[in-house]
């Protein structure tokens, strides 16, 4: 029998809830609340055929180096139905979810963590963070 020595194991790494996030989504200079017809115009443009949206990425400024982006669930997933190819999963109806974007002081480069409200009123954040 082999003893394993503490010192041979990967160390755990924890990944982060929303709880980790609440002070600094709550302390946010600005945060902005997407109405519906945006969330469609948007959801409609980001999977829109061709290059539309990042063909102009360069021009994307976020306007504070922090800032909270929220929406309701239920206009993106109308959109995201009706766009062939794209399978997902029915949301619950009223869910919201949000974005904490993170810049440096040109806004050209930063971090965005995607977060999400549960059935059970709870919140979900995603385990990868997007870097720019």
């Amino acid at each position: 029998m082999i003893a394993h020595s503490s010192a041979l194991q990967p160390p755990m790494r924890l990944l982060p809830s929303p709880h980790h996030f609440a002070e600094a989504i709550h302390a946010c200079p600005r945060r902005l609340v997407l109405a519906d017809d945006l969330i469609r115009c948007a959801t409609a443009l980001a999977y829109a055929e061709g290059d539309r949206l990042s063909g102009c990425l360069d021009l994307v400024r976020v306007p504070s180096e922090r800032l909270w982006v929220e929406w309701a669930e239920t206009p993106r997933q109308e959109v995201l139905r009706d766009i062939p190819g794209i399978q997902i999963k029915p949301s619950v109806p009223g869910g919201r979810a949000g974005v904490l974007l993170s810049s440096d002081a040109s806004g050209r480069t930063g971090t965005i963590r995607t977060f999400w409200s549960t059935p059970d009123d709870g919140g979900c954040c995603a385990a990868g963070v997007t870097d720019e």
